[in-house]
């Protein structure tokens, strides 16, 4: 993915790229309905059914050990999906992930997106799904706003 080129010295789980890959292609095919994108002015949620449940799995695995990475302990936190997605792409306003299945959990960041929006907080909010299950993972981003 592109993402870890951007941020080469930071451990994330792997859904953490997927998803800073697809909202920056989200950001990216958006200028032309939006404008380049203001970091200031651009917010970010995301969805997500499963979070970081590949590298928590992997520091459980470890912890029997008595052995944790420090790196991998803290990339354990579900917050790291908005925060890559925000260090990936270059978005500086409010970030937040939220733990819930994709339908209900895009009603509710859609309905944050625009208090947000009709706030002074953000111009545009990148809101990207996750769903984890069978044959893989699967990311949607949408951006909202003007």
């Amino acid at each position: 993915t592109a993402a870890p080129r951007l941020l080469p010295r930071m451990y994330a789980d792997p859904v953490a790229w997927l998803i800073a890959d697809v909202g920056r292609e989200t950001l990216e095919a958006a200028t032309d309905r939006f404008g380049p994108v203001e970091p200031q002015d651009t917010g970010c949620i995301v969805v997500s059914d499963s979070a970081t449940a590949h590298t928590r799995t992997a520091v459980l695995q470890t912890a029997s050990t008595g052995f944790v990475s420090p790196l991998k302990f803290a990339a354990c936190s579900p917050s790291t999906l908005a925060a890559v997605l925000s260090l990936g792409c270059d978005v500086q306003g409010q970030s937040v992930t939220m733990l819930a299945p994709p339908e209900a959990g895009l009603a509710a960041a859609l309905a944050l997106a625009g208090v947000w929006l009709a706030g002074t907080q953000v111009r545009r909010v990148l809101v990207c799904v996750h769903e984890s299950g069978r044959p893989g993972h699967r990311v949607r981003c949408q951006v909202v706003g003007g």
